[in-house]
């Protein structure tokens, strides 16, 4: 009887440690499967971009380093902005893409979002493009809804 008992001790404390382990690999696959879904999403604009047959590539240098390329697809009517090496901007100040068409008003591309593997932005419905420039912001991007301090400017794909 007391072996049986002590059996039972045991197969209910490995049960435990078991339904511990099975519980924590769950949170653990239910959290890389999230990530998943958001790297999709971010990027899926992207490879349809990349893959689009009209797509068309710029590359311009900053004059303090690094350098911003750009895909820019009439059928998608989409552009990406992606930050090749520029420095990082002290005290908050970010990076905002514009572009340009004509003699109109440039339009924010908006702001290219920091990350480890290079910053990007894409827009959707830019319509015709004839220049990209890219700003130097204060975080949230141009108070004004216009370039403050201008940090390069390129002519955008043909």
């Amino acid at each position: 009887m007391v072996v049986a008992a002590a059996a039972a001790v045991v197969g209910l404390a490995a049960g435990g440690v078991f339904g511990g382990i099975a519980l924590t690999q769950q949170q653990e696959l239910q959290s890389a499967q999230s990530r998943l879904d958001q790297a999709k999403q971010r990027y899926e604009p992207v490879a349809a971009l990349l893959s689009a047959p009209d797509a068309k590539t710029v590359h311009g240098e900053a004059p303090i380093g690094g350098g911003v390329t750009v895909i820019v697809s009439k059928s998608l009517n989409r552009v990406m902005v992606m930050d090749t090496g520029l420095p990082a901007q002290p005290g908050g100040k970010v990076y905002e893409a514009w572009l340009i068409t004509g003699a109109n008003a440039p339009r924010s591309a908006g702001v290219i979002a920091a990350s480890d593997d290079g910053g990007l932005v894409v827009a959707d419905g830019v319509g015709p493009v004839d220049k990209l420039a890219v700003s130097v912001e204060q975080a949230g991007g141009s108070p004004t809804g216009t370039p403050t301090d201008v940090l390069m400017s390129m002519p955008a794909p043909a």
